[in-house]
């Protein structure tokens, strides 16, 4: 894994394949866009998406590099394996102690080192193993949390256990250095489903937590489990926006004050001169309130790209579509998510079962993405007055495809086939 560090700046600076060079672009795009010219095969850029992947949460590539083992570098095989698999260099390695720590909540195995060999010791480490290291009872505490607000008051799936894989049927979460969050994966049924966490979280993006690190903590628990149960639904990645906007929407639900899915919207900004967009000199906000005058840059998220599709996986584009799963919550209940997902169990594509669960409720899709537009438009969430961005003109009817960026509206602008 430390390994990739060197292989990631240099695809995050500029990315060379074939005879493409472009800088500034997201990774996976530039490598979506060089496999699609047939600049590069599927094998090349399976391999060049894994070494992008720890950037962020990819947890389809994950997948799709377990279904394509054939075709993977021995550099990549990493992720194939379990971090305390014998023979993955990658992650703990021969030779460090690993042990391991049971949440009190009884669900959950943490495994863990105090060995910083390979930099995958947790924050706070002493190279006592007798004692516990907070970060390690705080995110027990954490993931306890996540499974009593996700199983036993929502009444989602609970995985059914690995067959005691890790050393009992608790799930598996290991902490590694990873420079990302985490991400989730199973053996060979979704049962075996096993997680990965960051082991410091340093340096990670802010958040409103009281401490950011331990903000940081809380969303990924609640992040990857609710992954943990999704799996228990389906294991078909085909709409993996889905999956990734629920897990981000369900960050807010278990911990709300960390607000840690506002990077993923953009930041808020002070249009002095009216253009719809953010211009280099003008204030913008960080999720926090702090105020950024004078820049040449700002940070870019869902709310500047209106030009995306809802089911887009460009950027992190996925990640900030919770705000839809937000509104359907905060507008129907949490009965609605559940049962889209258990129609989706049943094979059901995502947008067919959402139209679905809102005929149910007396509505239509089209009718509740109007509203949702509506909703956008006057801030009308729970934290709509806190984060919202400045006035803006609405888009001229009826095709709603044209219209000033500041217009939260995330219509589509190639609806996808399956809104229709």
């Amino acid at each position: 894994m430390k390994a990739l560090s060197s292989i990631l700046l240099a695809i995050s600076l500029v990315i060379t394949v074939g005879n493409l060079v472009t800088a500034g672009d997201g990774d996976m795009e530039l490598i979506e866009r060089a496999y699609s010219k047939g600049d590069i095969d599927f094998r090349t850029a399976l391999n060049y998406r894994l070494y992008a992947l720890f950037n962020r949460n990819k947890l389809p590539l994950i997948m799709e590099a377990r279904e394509n083992t054939h075709l993977l570098n021995k550099d990549n095989e990493f992720i194939l394996q379990r971090p305390t698999d014998s023979g993955d260099l990658y992650y703990y390695g021969s030779g460090v102690t690993v042990t391991s720590y049971d949440s009190p909540g009884g669900n959950f195995r943490i495994h863990y080192t105090e060995d910083n060999t390979k930099g995958d010791a947790v924050y706070g480490y002493d190279g006592d193993y007798g004692t516990i290291p907070q970060y390690v009872s705080d995110l027990a505490s954490y993931l306890d949390a996540s499974w009593a607000k996700v199983i036993s008051d929502m009444g989602y799936n609970a995985p059914d256990g690995d067959g005691g894989l890790g050393g009992d049927n608790r799930v598996d979460v290991y902490l590694l250095d990873m420079n990302s969050y985490g991400y989730t994966a199973y053996d060979t049924n979704p049962s075996d489903v096993y997680i990965a966490i960051e082991n410091d979280f340093t340096g990670f993006p802010e958040n409103t937590d009281t401490d950011s690190r331990q903000g940081a903590q809380k969303v990924t628990a609640a992040h990857e489990f609710f992954h943990a149960s999704q799996f228990q639904y389906t294991a078909n990645l085909s709409d993996i926006w889905w999956f990734e906007a629920s897990s981000t929407w369900m960050e807010d639900v278990v911990f709300t004050d960390v607000n840690d899915y506002r990077n993923y919207l953009g930041r808020k900004y002070d249009d002095s001169n009216d253009d719809g967009q953010w211009d280099p000199g003008e204030q913008f906000y960080w999720i926090d309130g702090i105020t950024v005058s004078g820049t040449t840059s700002r940070p870019t998220g869902w709310f500047d790209h209106p030009e995306y599709s809802l089911d887009s996986t460009t950027g992190t584009h996925e990640y900030g579509g919770s705000i839809w799963v937000t509104f359907l919550y905060e507008t129907y209940g949490n009965n609605i998510i559940r049962s889209v997902w258990e129609r989706i169990q049943l094979g059901e594509p995502v947008f067919s079962a959402v139209s679905s669960e809102l005929s149910s409720s007396g509505t239509t899709l089209a009718d509740t993405f109007s509203s949702f537009q509506s909703a956008n438009y006057r801030g009308e969430y729970r934290e709509g007055s806190t984060f919202r961005f400045p006035g803006m003109r609405p888009p001229t009817p009826p095709t709603l495809r044209r219209y000033h960026p500041r217009w939260i509206t995330w219509l589509p602008a190639t609806t996808p086939s399956r809104l229709e």
